[in-house]
């Protein structure tokens, strides 16, 4: 696939891109939290909302996560007994299951389910559609076309 040249993109442009992008990222994140909550009084939401987003990534990038990485990811911001607890939260809802490792059953891996795929997949092509919107708003503003010219091929 070919890529785009940043250096193209002037620095305001992209700075503009990047905190609409951030915004509007935050703005999506505590509508679902809400909807969490809306279900059910889950009283670590953000918690469980961010390790489900971390659960669906480690899905689509084929890795393992476990509770001891997401313990390691959270360092300084959640404690492990909260994030123990928040796992334990949106396993019950049926957004996460986890699994005993085959080498080592006191590891447990945290893999996605079903319910938590199909939620995040009908939101897949809004969700790009809004984070491209806002690129090609910033290419506009900083004088270049939508579709700007390639540098290569990756």
């Amino acid at each position: 696939m070919a890529k785009l040249n940043p250096a193209l993109i002037p620095t305001e442009a992209k700075a503009r891109a990047l905190g609409r992008i951030h915004l509007r990222a935050l703005a999506r994140q505590w509508d679902i939290i809400r909807m969490f909550r809306g279900r059910r009084d889950i009283r670590r939401a953000l918690e469980g909302f961010w390790i489900a987003q971390e659960a669906l990534v480690a899905h689509f990038e084929a890795r393992t996560l476990t509770q001891k990485d997401l313990t390691a990811l959270a360092e300084g911001t959640a404690s492990a007994a909260t994030i123990s607890r928040a796992i334990a939260d949106i396993e019950q809802e049926g957004w996460i299951r986890t699994v005993p490792t085959p080498g080592d059953h006191r590891v447990r891996t945290i893999q996605v389910t079903e319910q938590a795929l199909g939620f995040y997949l009908k939101r897949v092509d809004p969700g790009w559609d809004d984070f491209w919107s806002i690129i090609e708003a910033a290419l506009t503003a900083g004088g270049l076309e939508t579709r700007p010219t390639v540098t290569g091929d990756d």
